[in-house]
Order: structure tokens, then C-alpha cells, then sequence
């Protein structure tokens, strides 16, 4: 194992996905199967994630609460497209849980509060629809920003508290709203140089923007029609200890983020792409001896996490490294592996032009590539793509240095047809087998077929 690769993986080994429990991943399968169930009997499926909701095999004992979290969203998703009016309540309950398991999940409550207070004022419960609102602004300010969003709940409160002719909640609401008027994100950040650090990664991705403009929910889990390139920002705390995942780390957040503690997803900036690789020659031309990473996630991951995950193993790397996170539409949900699994080779295609651009465009002289978990049918489809363009044959010069394949979620025998097509493409390949990793868990159960090639459990 090369000194490069070694860093790869003790970094990137300390930052893989938490499991229910020691040394074994739980079988998720039964859940995926609801979502597709949702997708063709939504009666069937409402009944079925009732009683999973109830079920102690379903959801693990003890429970796994990232489990029951996105039961519960796939129960509001089917009440709410079902048009019944229980849908405000399961918004609600929902809501209420995330911000019960923040520290746990870092999900955000926010928009599942905004949702119930829609369902319920479209039933004419005005004052619930307003304690909702207020239960949002609070969750907003949990997380020491003071942002678009904040200001745009409090609007929302004025014209609730209006509507019930509640003039002094309206006045207190409309003080709060004009107080907003000066703090933002960057005020909070500036007060804390000392605390942290930012790092700049690069990146692209398929995904379609939400229409939010918070860094965090810039990008959802829907696919784009083309791929975007841009530079996020992540903030590392100076107390961050390499090969340690801090609590709160990068999925879980204290009820007050703050970036002298916590890895922060701080701003996301779309760029054309001859500002994108004018900025990522910029990097080299400084330091020519530096190495370019790309990071592919896998799935159930979000844009915002796959941003600070990925400039987290590159600090934990600690040699310079310049972070690049390829970002595909995987929908953030323990449920969603089948509508992952429908998108992600799509995106392989994108992934082969964007990797012969890196190598044309970037002014790197080491390319290196990391891929995890499903994410990996993105990178050997690409890679595969790649290889055939070039009729590629081995003592080729490779234009890749280092490969990883960290749990690859990909039939075992298909990956060795298609590595034998792609290997001359890079000077080190690497492959990483995980048992403790849900998507090779339930991938397995659902097809039934040869195990994947990072499954290591018997």
C-alpha cells in the first residue's frame, strides 16, 4: 500500500457510516421494499409502513432512529399524496422527532414544520399551522444562523398571527423580523478566526437545485438535467482530531452549530466551468507537487454531507491534498436505495466526462479517485467508459494514480469483467471490503444474485 493510499484509507476508514450495531450491518431490504411498494400500491404501502413502525425486527432493538425517522417521512409522503387529513399530523410528528434526534441525525425539522403548517392551515387549524412556525423558528435558531430562512418564517408568523388577530404577536413578530435585518451567517463566523478553518472543495454533481439558497439544501436529491461544477465551503474546527469523527461531527449537530466546534457546510458556489478549472490550475501552479482527490459517495447521502465528508478525509490526510467531490442524486433516505440505484449509472456517464476533464483541465499531475459504497457503480461505469474511448491496453501510461473502491456496492462478477477493461487507466488499484456497510446488507437480500466484491461478511 502506497504512503497516498494509506492516508486514504486510515482517513476515510474513521469517517465511514455509523451501524446499527457492533460488527454487523442490519438488513435493511424490508425497508427499501416499502418505497417501491409506495411507487405502484400507495394504499398497500401505507398499511405496510404502519406496521413496521410497530415492528421491532423492522426497526432494530433497540430502535434505530434514522430507521424511524425516514419511515415516518415515507408515512407523511403517502398520507399527504393520498390527500388525508392525517397528513398534518404525521408532518408534525416527524418534525417533532428530527429535531428529538438532531444531535443523532442532523437532519434538519425545518421543512417538515413548514409542511405540517401548510396541512393545517389548508384544514383552517390556524393556530396550528402557527405553533408549527413557531416551532420552526426555533429549530432555526438552534443552529446559530440567521439566514434567509429565519426571516422568511418570521414573515410567514406575522401573517398567521395576523390572521387570528393576535396584534401583539404580530407586533413581536414583525421586531424580530426587522432585528434580522444585519446578522448573517458570515457575522457569525467572523467572530471565530481563531476556531477554525475553511477549506475549498471543488465540486460536481447532477443533482437539480432545490430553489434554496441555504448552503445545505442548495442541492437536493433530484436529478439535473446537466452537470454543475462549483465550489463549496467546509469549515474544520481547529480542535478536529485527524482519524476522529468529533461528536458533533458531520452529520450531527449540537443544538447550537458553531465552527470552532463542528464541521459546517458554510456556502456553495456554482461556477462556469473555465472559472473552475482556472481555480483548480490556480491551486497547482502554486504547489505543483500537490494531489488532486475525488471523492464519489454512495448512497443515502446528502450533498451537505458528502461536502464536509469529503473535506474531512482531506484533512485527515494532512499533506495538502486538493479536495473534489463528485456528487450524485442519491435521495438522503435509508429507504431510497432503489431510486438511487436507478440514477447512479446515469450519472457514471457524467463521471467519465468530468474524470477526462480533471485530467485534461486541471493541471494536476496526480489523479486520485475514491469511491464508496454505491457510488462505485457510478466510478466503474465511468471508468469502463473511459477506457474503451481510449482503447485502453495494459503497459498504457496510466492517467489516473491512485484508484479505491471502498464496499463496493456492485455484483462481484460484473466488477471483475468490467476492472479487467480499466485497469490500465491507473497506476494503483485498491478495493475495500466492508461488513458492516447497509447498502451491501440489503443488496444482497433484494437481488439475490452474486455478492458484491466489498461485502466481506459470510
Amino acid at each position: 500500500m502506497t504512503q497516498f493510499t494509506r492516508f486514504v484509507f486510515l482517513a476515510f476508514l474513521a469517517s465511514l457510516t455509523a451501524v446499527p450495531a457492533p460488527g454487523r450491518a442490519q438488513d435493511i431490504s424490508r425497508v427499501i421494499a416499502l418505497d417501491a411498494l409506495a411507487g405502484t400500491d400507495p394504499f398497500q404501502a401505507l398499511q405496510q409502513v404502519d406496521i413496521a413502525l410497530r415492528d421491532p425486527i423492522v426497526l432494530g432493538t433497540p430502535p434505530n432512529i434514522r430507521i424511524l425517522v425516514d419511515l415516518m417521512q415515507l408515512r407523511a409522503d403517502l398520507l399527504d399524496g393520498l390527500g388525508y387529513v392525517q397528513a398534518a399530523d404525521a408532518w408534525a410528528d416527524l418534525a417533532r422527532t428530527r429535531a428529538f434526534a438532531r444531535t443523532e441525525l442532523g437532519e434538519d425539522p425545518v421543512p417538515a414544520f413548514i409542511k405540517a403548517a401548510k396541512a393545517y392551515e389548508a384544514q383552517g387549524a390556524i393556530s396550528s399551522a402557527r405553533t408549527m412556525i413557531e416551532a420552526a423558528i426555533t429549530a432555526e435558531e438552534e443552529t446559530g444562523r440567521s439566514d434567509a430562512v429565519l426571516r422568511d418564517l418570521y414573515a410567514e408568523l406575522v401573517r398567521l398571527t395576523e390572521l387570528m388577530g393576535d396584534d401583539d404577536a404580530a407586533d413581536r413578530a414583525r421586531a424580530a423580523l426587522e432585528a434580522l435585518a444585519s446578522p448573517s451567517l458570515e457575522t457569525s463566523f467572523a467572530g471565530d478566526d481563531d476556531g477554525f478553518h475553511a477549506v475549498d472543495v471543488y465540486y460536481a454533481t447532477d443533482r437539480a437545485r432545490s430553489g434554496d439558497s441555504h448552503p445545505a439544501r442548495f442541492y437536493g436529491g433530484e436529478r439535473g438535467d446537466r452537470l454543475e461544477l462549483g465550489i463549496a465551503t467546509v469549515t474544520i474546527p481547529n480542535i478536529h482530531v485527524a482519524g476522529q469523527v468529533e461528536k458533533p461531527s458531520i452529520w450531527r449537530l449540537e443544538f447550537r452549530a458553531n465552527p470552532s466546534k463542528h464541521i459546517l457546510l458554510k456556502s456553495v458556489e456554482p461556477v462556469d466551468p473555465d472559472s473552475f478549472y482556472g481555480r483548480l490550475q490556480d491551486e497547482f501552479e502554486e504547489d505543483g507537487q500537490r494531489d488532486l482527490l475525488v471523492f464519489i459517495h454512495g448512497y443515502n447521502t446528502s450533498f451537505e454531507y458528502a461536502a464536509q465528508r469529503t473535506a474531512q478525509v482531506v484533512h485527515d490526510m494532512g499533506n495538502g491534498t486538493v479536495p473534489v467531490l463528485y456528487s450524485w442524486p442519491s435521495r438522503d433516505t435509508t429507504i431510497g436505495y432503489n431510486a438511487d440505484a436507478a440514477v447512479v449509472r446515469l450519472s457514471g456517464r457524467r463521471l467519465a466526462r468530468f474524470l477526462e476533464d480533471l485530467v485534461l483541465r486541471s493541471g494536476a499531475r496526480s489523479i486520485n479517485v475514491v469511491a464508496h459504497s454505491m457510488g462505485n457503480r457510478a466510478l466503474t461505469d465511468a471508468l469502463e467508459i473511459m477506457a474503451l474511448r481510449r482503447d485502453a491496453r495494459p503497459g498504457d501510461q496510466p492517467i489516473l494514480d491512485q484508484v479505491m473502491f471502498a464496499a463496493p456496492d456492485v455484483d462481484a462478477e460484473l466488477f471483475g469483467a468490467m476492472a479487467g477493461t480499466f485497469a490500465p487507466l491507473a497506476q494503483r488499484m485498491t478495493l475495500y471490503a466492508s461488513s458492516t456497510d447497509w447498502a451491501l446488507v440489503s443488496s444482497g437480500k433484494l437481488h439475490g444474485s452474486a455478492p458484491a466484491p466489498g461485502w466481506a461478511g459470510t
